[in-house]
């Protein structure tokens, strides 16, 4: 079977692209509507684009908390969560051995040789 390729040139905010994608994917269309119409609201009511930006995640969040994460459900949320645990040494900027960025309430790693371990 031959790789898919995907049509990186295709304007998608055309409205002919628009009314196909709605065609193929009519499940789609309500929740898009309804997004629309309250992005529209927000806009006319915070010009500004970060009280915009703002008032978009705060009605995020209140349509469903655990969506202001990222993840889809509460279950990869705290496995993301989990992860980001690790000992630093796991993970970070190639051939330094630190991670780009460390929570601070972290514990540090107690892994030999690495250069976050505890004396």
């Amino acid at each position: 079977m031959p790789p898919t390729t995907k049509n990186v040139t295709v304007n998608r905010a055309a409205l002919g692209h628009r009314i196909t994608y709605a065609l193929r994917h009519p499940g789609r269309v309500p929740r898009h509507l309804v997004r629309s119409a309250r992005d529209m609201w927000l806009r006319r009511r915070h010009p500004d684009h970060i009280a915009y930006y703002r008032a978009v995640m705060r009605s995020d969040t209140r349509a469903d908390p655990d969506a202001a994460v990222g993840s889809r459900s509460r279950e990869r949320w705290l496995a993301l969560g989990a992860m980001q645990r690790i000992c630093p040494h796991v993970s970070g900027r190639p051939g330094t051995g630190t991670r780009t960025t460390v929570a601070i309430t972290v514990p540090r790693c107690q892994a030999v040789g690495s250069p976050y371990a505890r004396s």
